[in-house]
């Protein structure tokens, strides 16, 4: 058996078979461990530059939101109305929904002759019956 030492550890080469088997002991320090030290310390780098990229996006994002409610605030005190203007309620409506409470007509008709879906009939009616008639049909729709 032939034995030899090297720079990485011990080589060990048995003879007299027709396939010679070889086994390499690795030291402690080897270029494996060596290489895969290095890329800890590179991963670790990275994921130390990456938690500050997300504390600087967070940082960012609530001095958004800060400033984007802030701007929000100032806007409704000056009167400003946000969302889609309300549909004027046609002259009409008082007369369908008069006719809708003596179940003359259904939602489905009532909506169709005002040209607006079930829900918002319902939804004028509904105020129509809080008021109890009183008032214009477009005052129902300020409060």
């Amino acid at each position: 058996m032939l034995i030899e030492q090297n720079t990485v550890g011990f080589s060990y080469e048995r003879r007299g078979d027709a396939a010679s088997c070889i086994y390499r002991k690795m030291t402690r320090k080897s270029d494996l461990t060596e290489s895969l030290y290095a890329r800890i310390s590179e991963l670790e780098a990275e994921n130390k530059r990456l938690r500050e990229l997300i504390a600087q996006y967070e940082e960012n994002r609530d001095y958004m939101r800060k400033m984007q409610k802030k701007g929000i605030a100032e806007a409704i005190s000056n009167g400003v109305r946000f969302g889609r203007p309300p549909i004027e309620i046609p002259d009409s409506f008082g007369e369908l929904a008069e006719k809708y409470e003596r179940k003359e007509i259904s939602t489905h008709v009532a909506a169709l002759n005002l040209g607006v879906s079930t829900n918002t009939f319902r939804k004028w009616y509904r105020a129509y019956l809080d008021n109890a008639g009183q008032g214009t049909p477009n005052d129902m729709e300020e409060e």
